[in-house]
């Protein structure tokens, strides 16, 4: 696989290039489903705290820092791409303070961050991963998620629509290979 770019494409670092390390199953999230996940937020994003969680390329938390969030924490297991998503932040001269990079495996990683509820928590597992429930769960459970937070979830168009009963579907779209889900958490 050789290298390859995409672009953020709003907000003060519109129109910059995200580059995707060579030889990595990174499969960043469509422009046009990028840009529709955008609008959906349009509203919600400024200030927001916002997680990247199999952040890959860094694109959502990149794209929301663009657009006006002040914080975005990225977790992915490649450790290129995770400095790939530290160079590019460099680049585009970013607070160090809008912005935290780990390394780890999700859902593990998660047991040791210690953060307030995200506004907004992109949720982009690989197509393969079929734990879209348990991570909802996870994030429930360790209190990143709070009462009128957004979870956007990409999956295969082929998964089935089947998550908790407290995570309710305000937007949807679906493409030939990808299916996208904005969810509002309300706690019963």
């Amino acid at each position: 696989m050789s290298q390859h770019s995409i672009r953020i494409i709003g907000g003060c670092w519109r129109r910059r290039a995200i580059t995707v390390p060579p030889n990595t199953s990174v499969r960043p999230t469509m422009g046009s489903l990028k840009e529709t996940i955008f609008s959906w937020l349009q509203y919600d994003i400024r200030n927001a705290r916002c997680l990247d969680l199999f952040a890959g390329s860094g694109s959502l938390g990149l794209e929301a820092l663009s657009r006006g969030a002040g914080l975005s924490v990225f977790i992915d297991q490649d450790p290129r791409m995770i400095q790939s998503i530290g160079e590019h932040l460099l680049k585009f001269n970013a607070d160090p303070a809008s912005y935290e990079i780990h390394c780890g495996v999700v859902p593990d990683c998660l047991k040791h961050l210690s953060h307030d509820p995200f506004d907004i928590v992109f949720l982009d597992p690989p197509y393969s991963m079929q734990h879209t429930q348990t991570l909802l769960n996870a994030l429930v459970e360790l209190h990143y998620i709070a009462a009128g937070s957004c979870v956007i979830v990409e999956e295969a168009s082929t998964t089935f629509e089947n998550f908790p009963k407290s995570f309710k579907i305000i937007n949807k779209r679906r493409l030939s290979q990808a299916q996208c889900h904005v969810l509002r958490y309300d706690p019963l």
